[in-house]
């Protein structure tokens, strides 16, 4: 509408000197693009490539497309004969599966698939300004959507003119289902030196190897920024959604399991809840609950805790204000439905993916702030490609979940528990805790709790009241005060839902060894009388 070329020449709209929506396109060397607007080819406003771009949040899940094609669609476009020949050996390829008769033909045929695309997407029902409402409803009616007919030229052309097999093809006895990725080539072939574009995406989980895949860059530099959180993790426990979830088993006993666990969430949430500060909780949509979907969540919440599912987290802004996230379990598709993202995303990659259907084990390593080296099995992938596409939809949607709550801008650290085992590259954890004393408490945070706000940490005291022997009551405490940890695990944070404990000195009188004990009281005269209740002897204290 502003510009555009005719048999005369260029013919521009009488505001286009004056317009201030063709004044930004000028001389504008940083420009910021939305998703939907980086597969648009550049127009006559947009000939010159910018110096630096913008993209906000990870845009390459808006290229991928898994397409049906019917046979009976296919059919309908065999009828027009400028695209007969390409139909037909298409169509017996699906019959044949034979890839190589395919390239033959397809080289027969000149290729240029990627032209009958463009001609296909340009088809159009004849309609003229004085037809009747009769004749325009009777022609939109006929007029069949070939878009994806013309994906699929355009997918082949890709792939056959590179003389690879369309491994990303999947053949069925009805239909064809296309596994594409969609081109951005609004800013050429960078990499063969049409031109020098930098482009910066603010995303904290982007993949390198899958830009690689999508923007023609030759260099990827990562600039990290540091969050600023306390990061509680559990060791022992993947939690995968069945395992919070009664419905979806038959067996007594595995229901039985699945609501304790449920339960063990709720009891956190609940304990949380009660600082009066904002949660937010996200998982699986099972548990979290979908609005959208009308799906109720299984778990119960105060005011003040939201409730997120993973999938519609990424770019809100609504939770930044929040204190606590509680990360319930984690993003885990089938390994088919990953290994078919990648094959959209690789679909003209020269190596052939590895597509084996299933997952297997390897190791991961937690980010310790203490430095210590601990790692654990999960599931991954034997193709390093579809392992980083599983990175993208598993790992990544957890830290995306982190970072709702805006990590780098807060003065004071907030407070993180992740409800899994699955270690999250980059976010660097503060303490691991098996699930049942992450969720509800340990021995000691236990006895403290019911104890009067004091716990004497004497080694034959602890293992009556525990049922350890003496030995393992003494390397228990031991092992605590050697990591600097208190009896409760939330005592690094500030706003712990119980006052912060402090550490003292006590001796029963006649004694003359004295021992560490815990208390939350002003000062440590003031823990003297509830310590000899608990203990049942007077004793001397000191700080």
């Amino acid at each position: 509408m502003c510009m555009q070329r005719t048999q005369y020449g260029i013919s521009r709209c009488p505001h286009y000197d004056y317009c201030d929506y063709v004044h930004q396109y000028q001389e504008c060397n940083i420009r910021i693009y939305t998703h939907a607007h980086l597969l648009l080819e550049r127009t006559m406003l947009d000939e010159d490539l910018p110096a630096i771009v913008i993209i906000d949040e990870d845009f390459t899940n808006n290229l991928v497309e898994h397409i049906e094609v019917p046979f009976s669609l296919l059919s309908h476009v065999e009828a027009i004969p400028e695209f007969r020949d390409a139909i037909r050996a298409i169509m017996n390829w699906a019959i044949t599966k034979d890839h190589v008769v395919l390239i033959q033909e397809f080289q027969k045929q000149g290729g240029a698939w990627s032209e009958l695309a463009d001609k296909l997407k340009k088809l159009r029902p004849t309609i003229t300004p004085g037809d009747s409402d009769q004749i325009v409803h009777n022609s939109l009616s006929k007029h069949q959507n070939v878009r994806p007919v013309a994906t699929l030229l355009s997918h082949l052309d890709r792939v056959l003119s590179r003389g690879l097999m369309p491994t990303a093809i999947d053949i069925d006895p009805s239909k064809l289902t296309v596994h594409h990725r969609h081109e951005i080539t609004r800013f050429g072939n960078l990499a063969q030196g049409n031109g020098s574009v930098r482009f910066y995406i603010t995303d904290a989980t982007i993949s390198e190897t899958i830009i690689r895949q999508c923007l023609p860059v030759d260099s990827v530099e990562v600039v990290a920024a540091q969050r600023n959180a306390i990061v509680m993790q559990c060791s022992d426990s993947i939690c995968s959604t069945s395992s919070l979830d009664p419905t979806r088993h038959t067996d007594p006993q595995m229901q039985g399991r699945a609501t304790t666990r449920l339960a063990d969430v709720q009891a956190l949430l609940d304990e949380l809840a009660s600082t009066g500060l904002k949660i937010l909780a996200v998982g699986p949509s099972a548990i979290t609950g979908n609005p959208a979907k009308n799906a109720a969540p299984k778990l119960t919440t105060a005011p003040n805790v939201h409730l997120a599912h993973f999938g519609a987290i990424r770019g809100i802004d609504t939770w930044k204000n929040c204190d606590v996230l509680v990360l319930i379990g984690r993003n885990e598709p089938t390994a088919q439905s990953v290994e078919d993202i990648a094959r959209a995303l690789f679909y003209d990659d020269p190596n052939p993916l590895k597509l084996t259907g299933k997952w297997q084990s390897r190791t991961a390593g937690f980010d310790m702030v203490s430095g210590e080296q601990l790692g654990v099995e999960i599931w991954g992938h034997e193709d390093p490609r579809v392992h980083e596409v599983l990175v993208q939809v598993r790992e990544a949607e957890s830290i995306q979940a982190l970072d709702r709550l805006r990590l780098i801008h807060n003065i004071d650290p907030k407070l993180v528990i992740v409800l899994s085992k699955l270690p999250l590259p980059g976010v660097k954890v503060d303490r691991l805790l098996p699930w049942a004393e992450l969720t509800r408490g340990g021995e000691f945070e236990l006895l403290y709790r019911n104890s009067g706000g004091v716990l004497p940490l004497n080694a034959s005291w602890i293992a009556q009241k525990t049922g350890k022997t003496t030995s393992a009551a003494k390397k228990a405490v031991q092992r605590m005060l050697m990591k600097g940890h208190s009896p409760l695990r939330f005592s690094q944070w500030k706003m712990s839902p119980l006052k912060q404990p402090q550490l003292a000195w006590y001796r029963p009188v006649g004694q003359r060894n004295w021992s560490r004990f815990f208390h939350d009281y002003p000062t440590t005269e003031d823990a003297k009388t509830p310590l000899e209740a608990l203990l049942g002897v007077a004793v001397k204290v000191k700080p």
